[in-house]
């Protein structure tokens, strides 16, 4: 995964992050999966119905690259 592909990588802790908006979610994970970012851990809701600007909900996937042997989040 390169910075180019994704505009919005983050690095974190080991961890690459990216925010897209959720009406791009599905074909986001599945340009991930194009990438190499072959295993599906998780899927889970952040509920932000408090925040006034932007109430709702986040939508959270992890998924990890195992590719080349070693395990990448």
């Amino acid at each position: 995964m390169s910075d180019h592909d994704w505009p919005d990588l983050v690095a974190r802790s080991g961890a690459h992050e990216v925010s897209v908006p959720l009406a791009h979610w599905a074909e986001s994970v599945r340009a991930a999966k194009a990438a190499g970012f072959d295993f599906f851990d998780w899927l889970s809701a952040v509920d932000q119905n408090d925040d006034e600007e932007a109430p709702g909900y986040d939508l959270v996937v992890h998924l990890i690259a195992s590719g080349d042997g070693s395990v990448r989040p």
